[in-house]
């Protein structure tokens, strides 16, 4: 992320270099984001705080985040459509800390009423055990496509020749993994959706 001026990152950021364990950690982190950089899942790194602050957003996180998607990157906050959106993006992701480290949580989050929620993986690191960290606690988030559907649907619908309807269905199968959910969620029968997945 952006270092401002003023905000003292600059100055911590130098007094960490001049610590041996500091340069580990420092290290550790750059090897750490250019992994996750490699990887084709949209992946954050996310400081729960309060305020819930991104540490890191992978390559394919940073693509999908780009302005006009129902999630975007405003500095180092995640932000959805509305200061509503983010209000309830914020809420469910805390709600989604707290089982223990290692165990997968999906939090469902309803950016835009004209979309089906965006379902949002994310597992709990705990670093608790390594004093020399300057966090105890991150989550690593994955972003599904739906997170950017405004941006996706126009090249699924002109690359496989998929009607508006059918991309909608195929991504919402992505985020959900259900037939019946999609058919809940969109408020058209199993066999509709099942003919959209087809075609």
């Amino acid at each position: 992320m952006d270092v401002r001026a003023g905000d003292g990152r600059e100055e911590r950021r130098k007094a960490r270099e001049h610590q041996p364990a500091q340069l580990r950690w420092i290290a550790q982190a750059r090897g750490l984001a250019a992994a996750l950089d490699a990887l084709p899942n949209a992946l954050l790194l996310v400081d729960p705080g309060p305020p819930l602050r991104i540490w890191h957003a992978n390559a394919a996180a940073r693509r999908l985040l780009a302005p006009g998607g129902l999630l975007a990157l405003a500095g180092d906050r995640l932000v959805g459509t509305a200061p509503a959106a983010t209000a309830r993006l914020h809420a469910a992701l805390q709600g989604a800390l707290h089982p223990p480290a290692g165990v997968h949580q999906e939090c469902r989050v309803l950016l835009d009423p004209a979309s089906a929620p965006v379902a949002l993986r994310v597992e709990t690191l705990d670093f608790r055990g390594s004093a020399d960290l300057p966090v105890q606690r991150l989550a690593l988030v994955e972003l599904p496509p739906a997170a950017s559907a405004d941006r996706v649907l126009p090249g699924l619908c002109r690359d496989y020749g998929l009607t508006r309807s059918e991309a909608e269905t195929a991504l919402r199968l992505y985020a959900t993994g259900s037939v019946a959910r999609i058919s809940a969620q969109a408020q058209r029968s199993v066999h509709t959706i099942r003919t959209q997945l087809k075609a």
